[in-house]
């Protein structure tokens, strides 16, 4: 515990927003309670008097050896996990319980059981203190448990004892993820005269089926603080989809624990491989290249950010408008200002849409403009003359 305080401490850069946060994560940890139970275990229920805006269903555990029989809350998250284990759309379901809250209560139970004797690993919080008890998530009995806590652990001792005097720069942290964003101080260089980069590191996880456990490299623009990834990441599932239940069921808690260690061990790996000086010149190098591959002075904005809306994954046209936002932030920034669009503008275009309204404190939709940066840097140059052909205008012929 002193390594990680200590890292904490060297990470922070006096800002403490770090240390609040993994404070709170071990104090979470000291209160999660996991049971594995089947469905024929479990009991829903609804208070039938309940005020519809207010609307808390509950799930009763059956106790096992000698552990008493308990009643708890299930969260927003774990309610729609138990509505998709059976197959019951989760829309519905808000609308119909402050309706018809005991016809509900026993369609729910009679899907329940049909069920049958599937087994689920149910987390909750003790009512003690943190969570006041609810059960936060409803899983596969494959789901591999890696906590926040134990990744943080694995993650930043390494990066506080590497080379790159690394600081925070964004952590998110809900009951359903964390993500914590960290820049070097000590690896930073110009791809074009203005264009200040350095490298990050980014690591998001959930504890409640909401995501990977995911390491990130990042490149950081430092005059808007965007970061796109690179190709180098790492990305373990929770669930283990190579072994069958009837394996998993062979094995001790001590063995699948060892598995975890084993993961935990290969993120901690790839964090010194990431946070390397070799692997920060690389991504400079493509994106000097980046900076050359210019685009005619007639080119048309808006029907450029429209092509990208249509061809990026995630992305629809109600994004051009964001995209368009950005891109126009970006001409006027330093290393950009007075030269003409190149692809390297693109790249910055599509990660500044992270930082754009409220998508700051959403780590889904950074990692979709994070993506989207490092697509358009490795874009062929075949793919990248099509996405940006319709925003040339053509010679008028005579």
């Amino acid at each position: 515990m002193q390594n990680i305080l200590s890292a904490v401490e060297q990470l922070d850069n006096n800002t403490q927003v770090l240390a609040k946060g993994v404070a709170n994560i071990f104090e979470q940890q000291q209160k999660q309670v996991d049971c594995y139970r089947t469905f024929g275990e479990l009991d829903f229920s609804l208070p039938m008097d309940g005020d519809s805006k207010t609307f808390m269903p509950t799930l009763t555990i059956e106790g096992q050896r000698g552990e008493p029989t308990v009643t708890r809350p299930l969260n927003d998250h774990a309610l729609f996990q138990l509505m998709n284990k059976l197959n019951f759309d989760i829309r519905t379901a808000r609308n119909v319980m402050p309706l018809a809250p005991a016809s509900f209560t026993q369609l729910i139970n009679d899907l329940k059981n049909e069920k049958g004797e599937e087994i689920s690993l149910i987390r909750s919080y003790d009512d003690a203190g943190v969570g006041q008890g609810y059960v936060r998530a409803l899983l596969s009995k494959k789901y591999k448990l890696l906590d926040n806590a134990d990744v943080i652990e694995s993650i930043l001792p390494t990066v506080a004892n590497s080379e790159g005097n690394w600081e925070v720069v964004k952590t998110l942290f809900s009951d359903t993820k964390m993500l914590v964003s960290l820049r070097s101080r000590t690896f930073v260089g110009e791809p074009a005269v203005g264009d200040t980069m350095a490298l990050g590191l980014q690591f998001l996880n959930s504890e409640v089926g909401q995501g990977s456990c995911t390491l990130q490299q990042l490149m950081f623009t430092l005059a808007c603080l965007n970061g796109m990834q690179t190709a180098n990441n790492l990305r373990k599932t929770h669930l283990g989809k190579s072994r069958s239940a009837e394996d998993l069921d062979v094995l001790t808690a001590d063995t699948k624990r060892k598995i975890a260690d084993a993961t935990l061990s290969e993120i901690k790996d790839n964090v010194a491989h990431y946070s390397q000086e070799i692997s920060f010149n690389e991504q400079i190098e493509l994106m000097r290249l980046a900076h050359e591959d210019t685009l005619p002075d007639n080119v048309d904005n808006y029907k450029l950010c429209e092509s990208l809306a249509n061809n990026l994954e995630e992305h629809n046209k109600k994004d051009s408008s964001l995209l368009l936002e950005s891109l126009y932030k970006t001409i006027h920034q330093e290393g950009y200002k007075n030269k003409p669009i190149s692809r390297a503008t693109i790249v910055n275009t599509c990660t500044g849409v992270s930082n754009l309204n409220d998508r700051y404190n959403n780590a889904d939709l950074q990692e979709i403009s994070q993506k989207a940066g490092n697509k358009i840097l490795h874009m062929s140059k075949t793919a990248w003359r099509n996405l940006t052909s319709s925003a040339i205008p053509q010679p008028l012929v005579a």
